[in-house]
């Protein structure tokens, strides 16, 4: 189980990241300037994503999950 530092810090990246793929794209992103905007530690996104395209991966399913869940219940409903 994650501790409560690490579950904020997951928060703030991820949040971060899609703030800075909102304002430039993803290909303008490293890891500098997410830990930069998340205020964490350069070294967090790695421990806690594997890597920049790690933390990309697990927001897109997020997203994907969200969206599926959403279109799921507009045709039930």
């Amino acid at each position: 189980m994650p501790s409560p530092k690490d579950s904020a810090e997951r928060g703030r990246i991820r949040a971060a990241l899609i703030e800075l793929i909102a304002e430039g794209g993803f290909q303008q992103v490293d890891e500098d300037l997410l830990a930069t905007r998340a205020q964490v530690e350069v070294t967090a996104v790695a421990r806690l994503f594997g890597s920049l395209e790690g933390c990309f991966s697990e927001l897109w399913h997020q997203v994907d999950l969200e969206l599926a869940g959403t279109l799921e219940s507009a045709f039930e409903g």
